[in-house]
């Protein structure tokens, strides 16, 4: 998957509509409309996407788009670029 495609589908799956893209740097988890059913929406986005399992933890209290992609492409075959 294409990391901007990666990002157009976060954007909607999210409803995040503060920001037209997510670049690499961006902490998913400071961008404005993010809340705890946010970060549930992102776990099933994952799994759903790229059967990988992400965790609460996983996230923290900052996460990365880069820090997706690594996590993606660690635990599984899927290479996002």
């Amino acid at each position: 998957m294409k990391i901007n495609i990666l990002s157009s589908h976060l954007i909607e799956d999210l409803e995040i509509e503060s920001i037209n893209v997510i670049e690499l740097d961006t902490d998913i988890t400071q961008i404005e409309e993010w809340d705890s059913l946010n970060t549930l929406v992102l776990i099933n986005f994952v799994k759903a996407n790229f059967d990988v399992d992400l965790t609460v933890e996983d996230i923290g209290e900052s996460f990365k788009l880069s820090d997706l992609i690594t996590h993606v492409e660690k635990n599984s075959k899927h290479k996002i670029n």
